[in-house]
């Protein structure tokens, strides 16, 4: 049976591993939109989120109201 080094071949994996890395790390105009399309939706997220619990104090605080209202004029 032979003795495989195989150093060389992860040495060629690691080269290629950190060539790869490099050529990502510019981002072209896809990239950059694509970015860009995230953080607009997660802020429409992130402000749908607030408007929802700020509507949903509102209802709270109305239905409230309503129920004093509505125990007031029982009578």
């Amino acid at each position: 049976m032979k003795n495989i080094s195989w150093l060389p071949a992860l040495l060629i994996l690691l080269a290629m591993g950190g060539i790869g890395i490099v050529a990502c790390s510019d981002q072209g105009p896809a990239e950059q939109a694509g970015e860009q399309i995230d953080e607009t939706t997660e802020d429409v997220y992130e402000g749908s989120v607030e408007r929802m619990e700020e509507l949903d104090e509102q209802y709270e605080e109305l239905q409230e109201e309503y129920e004093q209202w509505r125990d007031e004029h029982e009578e």
